[in-house]
């Protein structure tokens, strides 16, 4: 219907408790009775006006209000009243109607002249979704509001400053054909310059919450965001965005700086209903912004740069860095929830010491409370690398991994955290050698948090002393290199038992190994320790290899290799008789971490119809084949139970004469074989041959000038 001018007391009286709602008792609609008109979705107070021939209402005062849910005039005055007023009043265009020069119907557009202010209380209670703009010369028309001049806006905690202000209204079926904008809801709010902006984010930082001492969540200090513009806020995704060189950074009390750089960053409210990585929300049809109503507590983060201009995150207060074209944050109960960097051809991003390269990173932080010190990770897409130290105590362990699919951080059904690298993975750490495989799997232990402890402030030494692996699993394609193991199977894995340094002695403790606290190693298979006596080389099906973790260096205890077993041991500089070297089908090693180390050898077959087959281990100038053999590392003590060979070198004749050159001697027995150092004992039928003669007999003592070794002197 047409707008209806009310004037006098009457018109104060009507519209003396909605006035009341927004305007306090000093204000100059109640020092004397206003005018009003209203048409049932804006009320305009003016305390006189001036018509023209043309329709346009000249204002000395004016004040503006409009109800975007509509107003019950039975009912109390809403709280998302939209207040817009100004200091040199008003310039209304009025359509005219039929029925003479004096009347008139919709209003067209206006002008709001001087300073004005646009404010809200919205519909939640409270100040965190309230609207406070002050600007000059605000212009309206049936689609928006705007300005050219300088703006100050207030948006909850919230507060933003920028040249040139638009405000667009949404389309609905209420406002078709209904006069001058602000009928249904914003649609958005920009502004398209120059623009600062300060975000005061509750208890939440950039990258995570704070903690004050006590554990207890501490306020943090607010978000400023600068760009060249345009700034645009969209009510009906709940999604603010900043355009053109964009800086945003957060400065800490502890004199840190937070700063993200980048060509476009779009912040997602805590209301919004639909959160996309492109920015979709659902419209909304109700309320000035939308269906529900913001708290302006950013949920997510979202910016992008270019080929030519990344994304760049600093962000020291976490000793933390990312580059990448598109990174992705979310929040959840204002803290950090999940990472995401991608887009380009590589990704980076740099934590407490490591560094990762990869096409697409993506890093869920464990659930607060939760007791997890490790969350998910997925790095993909194609090939990528990552270097750390591994403990901030020893900067100079550096671990080294690469891939050329993916690597994954995930947990398993029972919750226990698995790093799984797929693609022709390779892992290497200083002074430990190099591991590399089709596909790898690290199964870890942590050290659960206490409750009161955030996830997200997990530092590097605290991570590196409670997060340890428990289990290695390498499938395919299998190489090993280091200064004292190199080998090749189709399968490893290895079982690593964390041993407690600080347990007392005594029965049953475990005695630190001195290889792997600085001293020289003990173990002939030992990984850690200082330079090696000697270096090992296995070939095989499957390696497997229980191993203890002592002081954060590995030590051997035993090895397990089926099918195809080669096992050899490198010549040492100088020496005159060939290195340990073993064939086999079967080769199991306990103890492997003490001076008597245990040996089992076995050879193929002897299952299924297959005739047994000899395993051959040669050392110390002595050569034994037998389908099965046991022997003490140490000792040297070894033991056969079944038919065999030996051959070893002599350098005197069967009557024990000297002869001019060493000669080898061989030895078959049938029942069984004892070597005790110097003296070997041979039962069943013993056959002894070489060059100068031969012997048989049923039990056969032998004695050699030197003992035949397998523990590498």
């Amino acid at each position: 219907s047409d707008p209806l001018i009310d004037g006098g007391a009457e018109a104060l009286d009507k519209h003396r408790e909605l006035l009341a709602k927004y305007f306090p008792p000093t204000h100059w609609c109640f020092a004397r009775p206003p005018k009003t008109l209203e048409n049932g979705q804006m009320l305009i107070v003016c305390n006189e006006y001036q018509q023209s021939a043309t329709g346009e209402m000249t204002v000395p005062r004016c004040a503006v209000l409009f109800f975007p849910s509509g107003r019950d005039q039975g009912a109390l005055p809403p709280s998302d009243a939209v207040i817009l007023e100004s200091t040199g009043g008003a310039v209304l265009q009025m359509e005219q109607a039929e029925g003479g020069a004096n009347a008139f119907g919709r209003i067209q557009f206006g002008q709001l002249k001087g300073d004005v202010t646009v404010r809200s209380d919205m519909r939640e209670p409270g100040p965190q979704d309230d609207l406070l703009i002050k600007t000059r010369e605000l212009y309206m028309n049936e689609d928006l509001i705007r300005t050219d001049q300088p703006v100050d806006i207030k948006l909850g905690k919230n507060h933003g400053f920028g040249r040139e202000l638009e405000i667009r209204r949404m389309k609905t079926e209420n406002s078709a054909g209904g006069g001058i904008g602000l009928y249904g809801s914003f649609q958005d709010l920009v502004i398209k310059h120059d623009v600062s902006f300060s975000a005061t984010p509750g208890e939440s930082k950039l990258l995570g919450a704070a903690t004050a001492a006590g554990g207890q969540a501490a306020p943090a200090p607010p978000i400023r965001i600068k760009s060249a513009g345009p700034f645009r806020i969209d009510f009906g995704s709940y999604k603010a965005t900043f355009e053109d060189q964009v800086r945003t950074w957060q400065l800490h009390p502890d004199g840190k700086m937070d700063e993200l750089l980048a060509t476009k960053l779009t912040l997602f409210f805590a209301k919004a209903t639909k959160w996309n990585a492109d920015g979709a929300g659902a419209a909304s049809t109700g309320g000035v912004l939308g269906g529900g109503s913001m708290t302006f507590e950013p949920a997510s983060l979202e910016a992008l740069g270019t080929p030519e201009a990344p994304v760049l995150l600093k962000a020291p207060s976490h000793d933390a860095s990312a580059i990448g074209q598109r990174l992705w944050i979310e929040m959840v109960g204002g803290q950090l929830s999940r990472i995401t960097l991608e887009e380009g051809d590589e990704v980076v991003l740099r934590h407490q010491g490591a560094e990762i390269h990869a096409r697409t990173l993506q890093y869920q932080l464990p659930a607060e409370g939760s007791g997890q010190r490790l969350g998910i990770m997925k790095a993909r897409g194609g090939g990528g690398w990552l270097r750390a130290i591994v403990d901030p105590a020893r900067p100079d362990q550096i671990l080294e991994v690469s891939w050329k699919d993916a690597m994954q951080l995930i947990r398993r059904a029972d919750g226990q955290p698995v790093l799984v690298l797929d693609g022709r993975p390779k892992v290497s750490l200083v002074g430990m050698g190099t591991l590399w495989a089709d596909r790898l799997e690290i199964f870890l232990r942590e050290q659960p948090l206490a409750k009161s402890s955030s996830s997200a402030r997990m530092d590097a030494v605290s991570l590196s002393s409670s997060i340890v692996p428990e289990l290695i699993k390498a499938t395919d394609r299998v190489g090993i290199e280091s200064t004292e193991l190199n080998g090749k199977v189709n399968q490893l894995v290895i079982k690593i038992e964390q041993a407690d340094l600080t347990a007392p002695s005594g029965a049953g403790a475990v005695a630190p190994n001195p290889g792997s606290i600085g001293g020289p190693s003990t173990s002939p298979f030992a990984f850690g320790g200082s330079a090696p006596k000697r270096a090992y080389y296995i070939e095989g099906v499957t390696l497997e290899i229980d191993a203890v973790l002592r002081n954060r260096r590995p030590d051997v205890q035993a090895i397990r290799v089926d099918g195809g077993v080669i096992f050899e041991e490198s010549a040492v500089v100088g020496a005159t008789e060939p290195p340990l070297r073993i064939v086999a089908e079967h080769l199991r090693v306990t103890g492997a971490d003490t001076p008597g180390a245990q040996i089992e050898i076995i050879g193929g077959g002897g299952q299924n119809g297959i005739p047994p087959q000899d395993a051959e281990i040669t050392a110390g100038g002595a050569e034994i084949r037998a389908p099965a053999l046991r022997l003490n590392r140490g000792t040297s003590e070894a033991l056969i139970n079944s038919p065999g060979k030996l051959k070893l070198m002599v350098d005197r004749d069967m009557s024990g004469n000297p002869l001019a050159a060493p000669q080898p001697l061989d030895i078959a027995w049938q029942q069984s074989m004892k070597l005790e150092g110097r003296r070997i004992t041979f039962l069943g039928d013993v056959h002894v041959q070489n060059e100068t003669g031969w012997l048989r007999t049923r039990k056969l003592v032998a004695q050699t000038t030197e003992d035949i070794r397998f523990d590498g002197a």
